[in-house]
C-alpha cells in the first residue's frame, strides 16, 4: 500500500494596517486555521500628523512567526502546503 498524500492546502498572508494574518486552508472552502499578530509601528516624531514607520526586519519576523503559527494550528504537514499568497496595502 502506498503512503497517503496529504490533502493540498494553501497559506494566505495578509499584511494589514493593524495586523498580520495568516490562514491555512483548501483552495475552496473555509480556512482550517487563522493566526493574527498586531503590527508594531515606530513613530520617529511626536504629533498628530507624523508618519509611522515599520522596521522591515521586525515585520519579516512577524510574518514568518504568524505563518508558522497558522500552519502549526492547522495540524497540516508542511509538505501539504502547495502555494502561498501575500497581500498588502504597502507599495
Amino acid at each position: 500500500m502506498s503512503p497517503r498524500r496529504p490533502k493540498p492546502l494553501y497559506l494566505a498572508i495578509d499584511f494589514g494596517s493593524s495586523h498580520i494574518r495568516a490562514a491555512v486552508g483548501p483552495a475552496t472552502g473555509k480556512p482550517v486555521a487563522i493566526a493574527r499578530t498586531p503590527v508594531k509601528y515606530l513613530r520617529p516624531e511626536d504629533g498628530p500628523d507624523t508618519a509611522v514607520e515599520i522596521d522591515p526586519e521586525e515585520a519579516w519576523k512577524t510574518v514568518c512567526s504568524t505563518a508558522r503559527r497558522a500552519v502549526s494550528e492547522s495540524k497540516a504537514h508542511p509538505e501539504s502546503i502547495r502555494g502561498v499568497s501575500v497581500t498588502s496595502q504597502r507599495l
